[in-house]
């Protein structure tokens, strides 16, 4: 075994791939790695696109979530305006009830993103209020980490200041109950 000095990126890639490479002379870099020296630049392309497709699924179920979260948070919306306007018509208590359990899981939707939007999130108690609002755990958990990794881009920034000005909007509705 005679020793020779490697450029440091070589070194790194042995490390990288668990191979202990002390003496690489000639023959010896085929027997020190565990495939032929000229496929290295294509494992190294499929390792790349594997990781991008898994960060890729990652956002599109994110998506997806936000997507789900959103239709929840619309429905109760809905329905809670309309069956205050219902229990006003009727005089119905079973509208009012409605209207009160709408406004409850608009509560928990509101709480999750206030706790999202601390600094540090605080994903434990956002979880526990989005679960209360009727969202999966697996949908928040993907939410959470869009959160996470985008939650400084403008869209996004965007996105939850419409919900904000959505919910001062909301809580206008709960003076009307009373009336």
């Amino acid at each position: 075994d005679s020793a020779c000095v490697l450029p440091a990126p070589s070194l790194t890639l042995a490390a990288a791939l668990g191979v202990g490479i002390t003496v690489i002379v000639g023959d010896a870099l085929h027997a020190a790695l565990p495939f032929p020296p000229y496929t290295l630049p294509f494992v190294l392309a499929i390792t790349r696109l594997a990781a991008f497709s898994l960060v890729s699924l990652e956002a599109l179920m994110a998506l997806k979530a936000y997507g789900f979260g959103e239709n929840n948070w619309v429905k109760s919306q809905k329905t809670a305006a309309y069956q205050l306007m219902r229990y006003a018509q009727t005089g119905r208590r079973e509208s009012l009830e409605q209207h009160d359990a709408a406004m409850a899981r608009l509560a928990h939707f509101r709480n999750g993103r206030l706790h999202m939007l601390e600094r540090p999130p605080d994903d434990e108690a956002a979880t526990r209020e989005l679960e209360a609002a009727g969202s999966p755990r697996t949908d928040i958990t993907h939410g959470l980490w869009a959160n996470r990794w985008f939650g400084w881009s403008w869209r996004f920034q965007e996105i939850l200041e419409l919900w904000a000005k959505a919910d001062a909007i909301i809580l206008e509705l709960h003076p009307l109950r009373d009336t």
